[in-house]
């Protein structure tokens, strides 16, 4: 089906939709521009800009991450002289050799293979995909793991190929490389990428179809290592399976999975990627595996995370989604006519109890609510999922009521009355980040509320007070309760908020036909990928997705 690329790259705004949606997008455009500014000025081609010293600094091994963050930010908002600069330093500065060190898979490919491919899908220029397949290949090594392992080592030197062996993997980093890797293997015809990222979410589902929440440290393909434990395949030396019961996994793998559970920080995103590869996918049946672990991870998520308010607490009792501690997979046991592996899989275990609870919710976990609001037209209960993306999206507004304006990195409540707590030491600064106005972001579009983009403008304007920097750039704060600036700001402008911050600001007050989310589905760093056409038989014009939304908050509304 022909679809434009992008809408706008450089061409004038389209018609606002209000006056007050475009001065704000206006005001928004003025940020990114003196945001770039400052790192164009002291911190060209380094990874990102010091605030405080107005020099580059490299966290991402010298790959200009802020230059290939920004490429899509810069083409949306229509800056031609900024992003054509950008696109000359990617094609003939950009280098993964001689000297870039060891670099994280995980941060490489969401921001830099992302960022690369976002801007081909919106430019359409070929250029950035053959960087993006250079980069990649790059990467591969860190898949030659063993037999045993199916997922990656995520530290790299993208120079030589080595890799350092992590044990314990971070479910966050294998389950974040499918939308990446699936754009690659459509856009190149080499189906390499696909069969590697694949992989992971393809063994948790043979070891199990019912899994959901995965502890933040897990590998996936315990069925295969328990049946040849079983058959004696691994030779001497290893220990010996069991006479009644499962062989331990980690017997034989060397690591051992976690009982952490949370929809934050090493966890969010691999939830996020098993919808969004599959809307990629544009609904394919042979990734239908991805969605029925995302429907079992947020119905589990339903069930053992999502605390809400007390039917006798007050009006201003939030839902919140908390962490929890769950029986250690290591400590069961399975017995001889139980499926191998299954209590290894998926909540909740037998004789399992939920541990610890915290009454603590990170700003990372806002992500959920446009998780929630993408996934309701295919869900089995979409007015529970809406209602709870809405309900979770005023709890992250509410992490702002600050001195500043601004959220600390998570919110701690009372368990009693479901009220927020002052910011503590642990959790009062900020880095810029994006997740609670990517909410605002998804409900707007979902809903129509004029209250979503007031909050964003609510935070931007904060933004705009405390971290704004005279000298160019923006800086995180040390302490969001200290209202003033001095001796308070961080060091780093961080690449994603001028991925992701401004860019969902930017959309949050342009009109819907600007990536229209039938068509444009966000990576976990909002570079924004062109969707598959549907399976045969689907309409060549999907349902604006606004219309769809409608309808399903018309259903939600609707007496039982």
């Amino acid at each position: 089906r022909g679809r434009a690329r992008g809408g706008q790259g450089g061409s004038p705004p389209h018609p606002p939709s209000s006056p007050s949606a475009a001065s704000r997008r206006e005001a928004v455009r003025r940020a990114m521009q003196h945001a770039w500014k400052g790192y164009e000025d002291y911190a060209w081609g380094y990874d990102e800009l010091d605030t405080i010293g107005l020099k580059g600094r490299d966290d991402f091994s010298g790959l200009g991450a802020t230059i290939v963050d920004s490429l899509d930010t810069l083409w949306i908002m229509g800056l031609k002289e900024e992003f054509a600069r950008a696109a000359d330093w990617v094609e003939h500065k950009l280098s993964f050799d001689p000297d870039c060190g060891t670099t994280s898979l995980f941060e490489t490919n969401i921001r830099i293979v992302g960022g690369l491919l976002s801007a081909y899908y919106l430019s359409g220029d070929r250029m950035f995909l053959g960087r993006a397949q250079e980069l990649a290949d790059r990467l591969l090594p860190a898949f030659n793991t063993g037999q045993l392992d199916v997922t990656f080592d995520n530290d790299i030197d993208i120079t030589t190929g080595r890799h350092q062996k992590s044990l314990g993997k971070t479910v966050a980093h294998w389950g974040t490389i499918q939308m990446e890797f699936l754009a690659l293997s459509r856009e190149t015809g080499d189906p390499k990428y696909w069969e590697l990222a694949s992989a992971p979410i393809q063994a948790l589902w043979d070891d199990d179809p019912e899994t959901g929440l995965l502890p933040t440290r897990y590998t996936p393909g315990w069925r295969r290592i328990v049946a040849s434990a079983r058959k004696g395949v691994f030779g001497p030396g290893t220990p010996p399976a069991k006479q009644k019961g499962s062989p331990s996994p980690a017997a034989f793998r060397g690591d051992k999975p976690g009982d952490h559970f949370t929809m934050g920080g090493e966890a969010d995103s691999y939830y996020e990627y098993l919808l969004k590869t599959w809307l990629l996918s544009g609904g394919s049946s042979d990734l239908g595996h991805h969605k029925a672990l995302y429907t079992n991870a947020v119905n589990m998520m339903d069930e053992v995370l999502v605390q809400r308010p007390d039917s006798d607490a007050g009006a201003d009792a939030l839902t919140y989604l908390r962490t929890v501690h769950i029986f250690n997979m290591e400590d069961a046991n399975i017995e001889e006519d139980e499926m191998d592996g299954k209590r290894f899989m998926h909540l909740p275990y037998k004789s399992s109890s939920v541990r610890g609870p915290k009454a603590e919710m990170q700003h990372l976990a806002c992500f959920v609510p446009g998780m929630l609001v993408l996934g309701a037209p295919h869900s089995e209960q979409p007015g529970r999922d809406l209602r709870l993306a809405a309900d979770l999206t005023e709890t992250c507004y509410a992490m702002y009521g600050t001195a500043t304006g601004l959220a600390g990195e998570s919110a701690v409540f009372d368990s009693k009355t479901g009220r927020i707590k002052a910011p503590t030491k642990g959790n009062m600064f900020n880095l810029l980040r994006p997740e609670a106005v990517e909410a605002f972001f998804y409900l707007w579009r979902s809903t129509g509320e004029q209250k979503y983009r007031d909050w964003g403008w609510e935070v931007f304007q904060a933004f705009e007070k405390n971290c704004r920097m005279e000298e160019g750039g923006y800086a995180g704060l040390r302490n969001v309760s200290n209202p003033v600036p001095l001796g308070n700001h961080k060091r780093k402008m961080e690449s994603f908020f001028l991925a992701e911050t401004l860019k969902y600001l930017y959309l949050l007050f342009s009109p819907s036909d600007v990536l229209p989310l039938n068509e444009w589905v966000f990576n976990t760093e909002a570079h924004p990928f062109i969707t598959s056409p549907g399976p045969q038989g689907a309409p060549l014009e999907p349902q604006p997705f606004e219309a769809t939304q409608q309808k399903l908050w018309e259903a939600a509304a609707a007496p039982a």
